[in-house]
């Protein structure tokens, strides 16, 4: 085990971070950019479904990326050490995004389709940060330092949203513009990259070993080998596709059916994401010290696939700060809780693979779930948010079933 110092950890939590902004950001700088008649990147002659379309591949490109890259890059850094393969990811991440500012100013679709692709790819390094913290936390902190990375999370998926408001509004500063938040986050990975010399060097585990990447599709599927674990596992990722299916399409919605401008949808991203943060640290500080982890997740998973429902009925735009502030808290505390599950039940050994499987599986759901909003929208503008509920509340039930006979084996 080696140690790591204080400017170290926060370097890896912070380069979680920025991958997750990275992620999230763009759900408030893309669906305005393509949505605008006079948009550069498309044709003003393209229809409005075929827009929602090109928002929900724009934004599920990158996660698609990190799905494949994540595990691989874990496998990377076993055999070239983590500090080397973190240097070279996090310095790729900031080319990739200074390359989108680029193809936006530039208009060019298509150079902005190839660099979510491959930012996403040297995304996949969150696993490597999490890895490179667990392995020099002494096994009685460990979890109370990886559990971190989930305020860590909530905490960039609050401040995302505002920095892209604020970065794309051209009525703060002129010089402003759409692609301002993608070289702001290059700049900042920039930073990143220096601040990863003060990581010692690392010797790599598995020096001189190929890289088999039958061995890394294993470890995806770690998680069904591992008893009591399939099913909570299962119900977690089912939760995540139904929420990214919910929280993916936010911003469309309120453009295209409260006619919400840049400013409020940042706005009401950064609210539902403040929202999240509350309910991950009320998890932490207060439910998981208290409550079992396996009785605590039904209720708020329940909780939020309702409040998601109410989306269906919501005719005036002051129901959707009144919905997330109930969804997103019981949905933050859910995924607590299945946190908590998987350090209550999964061996130590096996604890950096199911994360890492999580992560995977998390990307997957990222990428999946805004697509296929993208094409229920279609259908009907509230189509998303109805099929997001049925999802989480059957998830719901699904793990109630499993927690009736589990509970009594903790």
């Amino acid at each position: 085990m080696r140690s790591l110092s204080r400017a170290a950890l926060f370097t890896l939590y912070m380069i979680y971070a920025l991958d997750l902004i990275g992620l999230v950001f763009v759900f408030v700088v893309i669906p305005p950019l393509i949505l605008a008649h006079d948009s550069p990147m498309i044709s003003s002659n393209l229809s409005l479904s075929s827009r929602n379309l090109i928002i929900g591949f724009l934004v599920a490109t990158y996660p698609f990326a990190q799905f494949f890259a994540a595990p691989t890059l874990g496998e990377l850094s076993d055999r070239l050490g983590r500090r080397k393969i973190l240097l070279v990811s996090t310095i790729g991440t900031a080319i990739m995004f200074c390359l989108s500012g680029l193809s936006i100013a530039m208009g060019s679709i298509t150079l902005l389709f190839i660099s979510r692709l491959l930012a996403g790819v040297f995304a996949g390094n969150l696993t490597v940060s999490q890895a490179s913290v667990g392995e020099a936390i002494h096994k009685k902190k460990r979890g109370q330092y990886m559990a971190a990375f989930a305020l860590v999370g909530g905490l960039a998926w609050t401040v995302g949203p505002f920095i892209a408001t604020i970065l794309s509004d051209p009525t703060l500063v002129p010089i402003f513009s759409y692609s301002t938040p993608f070289w702001f986050l290059g700049i900042v990975f920039i930073i990143a990259t220096l601040l990863l010399f003060t990581m010692p060097r690392d010797r790599a585990t598995k020096r001189g070993q190929k890289l088999d990447l039958h061995k890394v599709a294993g470890n995806l599927l770690k998680p069904f080998k591992i008893p009591n674990v399939t099913r909570p596992f299962m119900a977690s990722i089912t939760t995540m596709f139904g929420w990214m299916m919910y929280q993916g399409y936010l911003a469309p919605y309120l453009i295209e059916k409260f006619h919400f401008d840049e400013r409020w949808e940042g706005y009401a991203y950064a609210a539902s994401s403040f929202a999240w943060l509350i309910g991950g640290l009320a998890a932490t500080l207060w439910i998981l010290k208290r409550f079992s982890p396996i009785k605590s997740a039904t209720l708020p998973l329940l909780i939020s696939g309702i409040a998601i429902f109410c989306y269906i009925f919501a005719y005036h735009s002051s129901f959707v700060w009144v919905i997330f502030s109930v969804a997103n808290p019981m949905q933050a505390i859910a995924l607590s809780c299945f946190f908590g599950i998987f350090a209550l039940l999964v061996p130590g050994k096996h604890q950096g693979k199911i994360f890492g499987a999580w992560n995977a599986g998390f990307a997957l759901a990222s990428a999946l779930g805004p697509a296929l909003s993208g094409l229920l929208v279609n259908i009907n503008i509230a189509l998303p948010f109805f099929v997001a509920s049925v999802i989480l509340i059957t998830t719901a039930i699904y793990y109630w079933r499993w927690q009736v006979t589990a509970r009594a084996q903790t």
